[in-house]
């Protein structure tokens, strides 16, 4: 669903009606088997998250934080999102 909206120039050749409705009802599932594996579970997923960070700094800062700006832009409500999920 984001490669339609980032790469527009791609050509898909299946289309699938109904996908906004789709891709909405799957993240909203994941949240609740998110909320609903309750601590020690989360707490796992999230630190996973962060060990990742470091190595996408790495390749990052290889890039020279080409379109860094870009991306925090697409992501700020995952830095909400995650904490708000841990304290729940």
């Amino acid at each position: 669903m984001a490669l339609c909206r980032a790469a527009t120039d791609l050509e898909r050749p299946l289309h699938i009606p109904g996908m906004n409705i789709i891709v909405s009802f799957a993240f909203v599932c994941a949240l609740l088997i998110l909320y609903w594996a309750k601590w020690p579970l989360t707490g796992e997923i999230i630190l996973l998250m962060v060990v990742a960070l470091p190595v996408y700094f790495h390749f990052q800062a290889k890039s020279g934080f080409a379109g860094w700006g870009r991306d925090l832009k697409a992501a700020w409500w995952l830095v909400a999102y995650l904490p708000v999920m841990s304290i729940l």
